[in-house]
C-alpha cells in the first residue's frame, strides 16, 4: 500500500503564537521576530503516533509564516517529529508579491 502524506496545520493549528510586537523595528528590517510558541495540548502525543514503527505515512508541516518563523516554530514546538519532516512549507511556497511576502502576520 503507498503511504499516505498528512499536511499538518503549524500556526494556529499544533501551536499557538504570541502576536507580534515590534521592539524598535520591523522584522524585515532586520529585527528578530521572536515570539513565544505554545504548543496545542496533546501535540506530544500527536508525534509520537506519527513517528511510530507501525506508521504508514509521511508528515509535513505548512504556515503562512516567513522561512524564518516557521523555523523557530518547528524548532520550538516539535520535538520527535522535526527530523522526520517530508517537508516544511512556508510563504515562499505561494508565490507572492514581494510586498505581500514582507507582510506581518
Amino acid at each position: 500500500m503507498p503511504q499516505k502524506l498528512i499536511v499538518l496545520d503549524l500556526n494556529g493549528a499544533l501551536i499557538f503564537r504570541d502576536k507580534f510586537k515590534p521592539a524598535g523595528g520591523r522584522a524585515d528590517r532586520g529585527v528578530a521576530n521572536v515570539r513565544r510558541v505554545t504548543p496545542r495540548p496533546y501535540l506530544n502525543f500527536l508525534e509520537s503516533y506519527l513517528v511510530s514503527p507501525r506508521a504508514n505515512w509521511a508528515a509535513m508541516v505548512w504556515s503562512s509564516a516567513q522561512p524564518r518563523s516557521v523555523e523557530q516554530m518547528v524548532h520550538q514546538a516539535l520535538h520527535e517529529l522535526k527530523h522526520g519532516l517530508a517537508a516544511t512549507w512556508n510563504r515562499t511556497f505561494f508565490d507572492l508579491s514581494t510586498e505581500d511576502f514582507r507582510e506581518l502576520l
